[in-house]
């Protein structure tokens, strides 16, 4: 990349830039491969979850119960007139309930395949964040199932939900 006039701010930000006049090819530095990620509240734990898995967030909704349903179904609501099944995340992670400054909100996870959208309320959304994959390690083993990994991140302990392992486990089929 040449550059017409040189600047010495973005030479100390980019320092691998060729500037015009000088003899050395530019050279590009290795990258560690960064997704990004929706964090949030629930109880006392911080989670995320991939960007490409959430189709929205929203504030609550009014949500109507389903008889008969499975304990950790809460009801169903209507987003754009699209009916949305929604989930007590919260019961299925054993989190306690959300304190005097949770900042409800609902997060809408994108329908995979056939499956219909779902949606989890939330106590806050905190941020949405570049990670290293390899940052992740391999939760302990009493953790619930579609908690795939977890990892320090400026402190914090982040667990990754797996949508898809958590859809698995609620279908009909798995007998939960």
């Amino acid at each position: 990349m040449v550059i017409g006039t040189h600047d010495s701010t973005l030479e100390s930000r980019s320092p691998a830039i060729t500037y015009e006049g000088t003899a050395q090819p530019a050279v590009v530095e290795p990258r560690t491969a960064t997704e990004r990620f929706v964090t949030f509240q629930l109880g006392a734990n911080t989670y995320c979850v991939p960007t490409d898995t959430v189709a929205e967030i929203s504030h609550p909704l009014e949500v109507t119960p389903l008889p008969l349903s499975p304990p950790a179904v809460i009801g169903i609501c209507s987003i754009r007139g699209t009916m949305i099944a929604v989930l007590d995340l919260r019961s299925l992670l054993g989190e306690s309930e959300s304190g005097p400054d949770a900042k409800p909100k609902f997060i809408v996870f994108r329908s995979a395949g056939a499956d219909s959208p779902i949606a989890v309320p939330i106590d806050r959304v905190h941020d949405v964040i570049g990670i290293d994959r390899e940052s992740f390690r391999q939760p302990s083993s009493d953790i619930v199932s579609f908690i795939s990994a977890s990892a320090n991140e400026s402190g914090n302990v982040l667990h990754l939900l797996d949508i898809v392992q958590l859809r698995c486990e609620l279908s009909p089929a798995s007998g939960n």
